[in-house]
């Protein structure tokens, strides 16, 4: 998804939000996901309660500040410009 979302924004995905769904992945998953997420230039992730506990920490020790983990607020403050997100569905905008 990050990789169609990249080309519908003209090649540059600053952000990925929402629930990456990996509750039940081996680290090895959830790693090789997050290589990609890297290698595709995306500058923070704000993954949601439903993404995991481990796969949040992982995506925490990756991206570092660049992962507000504790409330979708917070993805406001680290990125002001962005449009309001609709978490609740696969809806990508470019900024």
């Amino acid at each position: 998804m990050a990789t169609r979302a990249k080309e519908s924004a003209g090649g540059h995905l600053r952000m990925v939000v929402g629930g990456f769904h990996m509750r039940s992945q081996p680290e090895s998953s959830i790693n090789a996901v997050i290589d990609r997420l890297e290698a595709l230039g995306v500058q923070g992730v704000a993954p949601c309660h439903c993404t995991g506990d481990t796969a949040r920490q992982l995506f925490k020790h990756r991206y570092g500040v660049h992962c507000p983990i504790q409330q979708i607020p917070a993805v406001r403050n680290l990125y002001p410009r962005l449009p309001t997100p609709d978490l609740c569905t696969s809806r990508y905008e470019s900024w």
